[in-house]
């Protein structure tokens, strides 16, 4: 499927390079260097961004939601609590009335409901980088050129930044 989608993207990328029409689009932002730059994204880089955002807009957030479905599931009391936060802040609204900026800055709960499902469902556990230049890390030197994945998976459940850390408690984050 990435060889299909590199094939596709390549296509559109060297078409887009060789017309001069503007599509006001997210394909136009990465192809245009920044104001004031000279750096301009070469096409590998540009679909990597671009694959990285389908797989990040795609994959993580129907996990990560149905995660939050199951950990308000297994906790009736989260669950109650989060529906009163909600219950409250309609009670102050006419029937109809769509919800502010205002009401979603107030929902301290919710917000500590989701920061503690990405802690507990953390989908991407590290990311896969190139080093561009020799890195001496505690004496040790990674060289120019290696493939190295920085795991950060773990540190989500590690006692020594979160108190009984297999626990799914919103409340940490009040």
């Amino acid at each position: 499927a990435r060889k299909k989608i590199i094939c596709m993207l390549t296509e559109i990328i060297e078409e887009r390079r060789a017309s001069s029409s503007l599509h006001h689009d997210m394909l136009d932002c990465l192809l245009q260097p920044e104001e004031g730059s000279k750096a301009k994204l070469t096409n590998d880089q540009i679909i990597d961004v671009i694959i990285a955002l389908i797989y990040s807009s795609y994959e993580t957030v129907s996990t990560t939601s149905m995660m939050a479905v199951k950990y308000l599931h297994d906790h009736p009391k989260i669950l109650e609590d989060l529906r009163n936060e909600h219950l409250e802040i309609r009670k102050g609204k006419l029937p109809g009335d769509a919800l502010n900026s205002n009401d979603y800055k107030s929902m301290n709960f919710t917000r500590a409901v989701i920061l503690e499902t990405l802690r507990m469902a953390s989908i991407v556990k590290g990311v896969l980088r190139k080093t561009t230049e020799d890195i001496e890390i505690r004496g040790f030197v990674i060289p120019k050129g290696w493939k190295i994945i920085l795991y950060m998976g773990e540190m989500n459940y590690d006692p020594c930044l979160y108190h009984e850390p297999l626990t799914f408690n919103p409340r940490r984050w009040m």
